[in-house]
C-alpha cells in the first residue's frame, strides 16, 4: 500500500473515531484537587509510555508536535524533562521513518499535516529540541533534518517578496483556510532565528535574507497599530493570533507594539467573557473552515474561545494591564475546578464547552493544562 493510500486510510479510522464519540456521548475523565493539581494530573495522564497525546478522547493517541512545543516548557517545569527527551527521540524516528515532518503522527507511525503543509511543524521541533536540551537528537538526525529544512524553506519563501507563498498553510488556526496568513510569516522567520541562533551545525537557507522588515511592512497596521490577519483582499481583521503569536515566537520584540496590539485586541472585545477568542465573528465565508471541520463544528475557530490562547494572551497582558490579567487567570482557576477539567474551546459566551453538530463536543484533558502552573506562580494568583 502506497504512503498516500495508508494516510487516507488512516484519516477514515480517525473520523470514525470521532463519529463513534460523539454518537456515544462518551463523558470525560473529572479529577479532584484544585486547578494546579488539576492541570498537573492531566499531564500526568496524557503521558502513555512513549509519547505526550493530544487530549483524552478526540486527540487521544495522537501526537502534535504544535501542542506538545506550546506546552513543553510547562511540561518541564512540572518535572516531566525525561520523558520530553523520550517523547522527541520517538518522534524524530517516525518523522525519519516518513520522511516528513508534520503536524500529527496517527497510530504511532503515520506522519500527516492538518490540513496543509505546516508553517509551525519544523519550527515547533527544533524549539522543543533546544528547549530540552536534546542537541544529541540534532547530530543523529542531522541529514533528516537538513533536508526538511531545505523542504520548508523552498514551500514556504517567496523571493520575490520575502513572505511566504501564496497558498494556505497549517498553523495553530489550522483549520482556516486563508492564504499569506501573518502567522505563517511569523513561524518562517522564527525558523530562521532558531536556525541562526540556536542550531549553527545546521544549513540556514534563509542566512542574511531580511524577512523582518518585509514582514512588518506587509502586516503592521500603522493607522489602528496592529498585525493584520493576512494579506488576502479582505484580510485586514484584527485576530487573536495574528497579534500574540508574532510575541510568544520572539519575532517582535517592541514593548509600544506590543502595548498597542493588546489594547486592539481588548477594543474588538477578543477577551471577553475571557480569553481568547480568534476573531470576533465567525463568517463562513471569510474563513473558509476546512470542510472536515465544519461538517463536526463550524464555529470551531471562529469567535469560540480557545484555551489554547487564553494563557499566552494573559501572560503578554500582564506586563500592561496587570489587574487584568490577574482577573482572567482567576475565571481560568475556576473554570477548571468548575469542571474538574482542562477543556479545549468554549462558546462565545463563555457559558459552556463549545457544541458542534451531530452531538460534537469539545475535547477535554488537553495538553494545554501546562501552561496553567507556571502562571498561577507568575502572577501569584490562586483559585
Amino acid at each position: 500500500m502506497t504512503n498516500g493510500l495508508v494516510k487516507v486510510k488512516v484519516l477514515i479510522k480517525e473520523a470514525f473515531k470521532i463519529a463513534k464519540r460523539d454518537l456515544v456521548g462518551k463523558g470525560y475523565k473529572r479529577y479532584s484537587g484544585n486547578a494546579v493539581e488539576i492541570c498537573s494530573q492531566i499531564i500526568e495522564d496524557r503521558w502513555n509510555g512513549t509519547f505526550f497525546e493530544g487530549g483524552e478522547t478526540l486527540f487521544k493517541e495522537q501526537f502534535w508536535i504544535r501542542d506538545f512545543s506550546l506546552n513543553v516548557k510547562g511540561i518541564i517545569a512540572l518535572g516531566h524533562i525525561d520523558k520530553v527527551r523520550r517523547n522527541l527521540a520517538w518522534a524524530l524516528d517516525i518523522y525519519k521513518d516518513n520522511a516528513a515532518i508534520g503536524t500529527t503522527i496517527l497510530e504511532r507511525r503515520t506522519v500527516t499535516d492538518f490540513w496543509h503543509y505546516s508553517a509551525d511543524s519544523l519550527p515547533f521541533l527544533l524549539f522543543s529540541i533546544r528547549e530540552s536540551g536534546s542537541s544529541w537528537l540534532v547530530e543523529k538526525h542531522k541529514d533528516f533534518l537538513n533536508r526538511e529544512i531545505k523542504k520548508y524553506f523552498r514551500t514556504l519563501y517567496d523571493p520575490q517578496t520575502g513572505l511566504v507563498r501564496e497558498i494556505p498553510f497549517s498553523i495553530p488556526k489550522d483549520v482556516i483556510m486563508r492564504n499569506r496568513s501573518c502567522v505563517a510569516n511569523s513561524f518562517m522567520i522564527f525558523t530562521q532565528k532558531l536556525l541562526d541562533k540556536s542550531f549553527p551545525e545546521l544549513n540556514n537557507p534563509f542566512a542574511g535574507r531580511d524577512l523582518r522588515n518585509p514582514f512588518i511592512d506587509a502586516f503592521w497596521n500603522r493607522y489602528h497599530r496592529y498585525f493584520r490577519n493576512d494579506l488576502e483582499r479582505d484580510g485586514d481583521v484584527v485576530s487573536a493570533d495574528a497579534n500574540i503569536m508574532p510575541y510568544w515566537l520572539g519575532v517582535i520584540d517592541d514593548k509600544k507594539m506590543l502595548k498597542s496590539l493588546i489594547d486592539s485586541i481588548k477594543k474588538e472585545h477578543l477577551d471577553e467573557p475571557f480569553p481568547l477568542k480568534y476573531h470576533s465573528f465567525s463568517d463562513q465565508r471569510w474563513m473558509r473552515t476546512h470542510p472536515a471541520a465544519r461538517f463536526f463544528s463550524p464555529n470551531y475557530q471562529g469567535d469560540s474561545i480557545w484555551t489554547m490562547m487564553g494563557p499566552i494572551y494573559i501572560d503578554l497582558e500582564y506586563e500592561f494591564y496587570p489587574d487584568d490579567a490577574r482577573a482572567h487567570l482567576r475565571k481560568y482557576l475556576e473554570l477548571i475546578e468548575q469542571y474538574k477539567a482542562y477543556v479545549e474551546v468554549f462558546e462565545p459566551d463563555g457559558k459552556s464547552p463549545l457544541k458542534g453538530r451531530f452531538g460534537h463536543v469539545s475535547e477535554t484533558g488537553t495538553l494545554w493544562s501546562a501552561m496553567i502552573p507556571p502562571l498561577v506562580e507568575k502572577l501569584n494568583v490562586y483559585a
